[in-house]
């Protein structure tokens, strides 16, 4: 015996636009869900990356402070240099004159 199924027509008019509308409607939700997950990974790899930059300015931020520290010391000892030596050029041109008012 042979049996066989039958379907009223009217469920196959209703079914198939239906079947065939799911269609896209799978193909969308697989390209979204794709998308999602690349999304995801790439703003993994932009967090990451930004951490690492804001570390790197820190570091360089932290470098250019001890720089301008290095750099005031620098022009403070250079100062103090120069007034040294005024010093010990006008001592000595006081110590010169003495000296040929001596020999006088």
């Amino acid at each position: 015996m042979s049996e066989s199924i039958k379907l009223p027509s009217w469920a196959i008019s209703f079914a198939t636009p239906l079947i065939l509308a799911s269609i896209p409607v799978a193909i969308s939700w697989g390209s979204l869900t794709a998308q999602a997950d690349a999304t995801s990974e790439e703003t993994k790899i932009i967090a990451e990356t930004l951490k690492e930059m804001k570390e790197e300015t820190t570091d360089t931020a932290k470098l250019a402070e001890l720089n301008s520290q290095k750099i005031d010391q620098l022009s403070d000892s250079l100062s103090d240099q120069v007034k040294i030596n005024e010093q010990t050029s006008d001592q000595l041109k006081t110590l010169i004159n003495l000296m040929i008012q001596d020999r006088r």
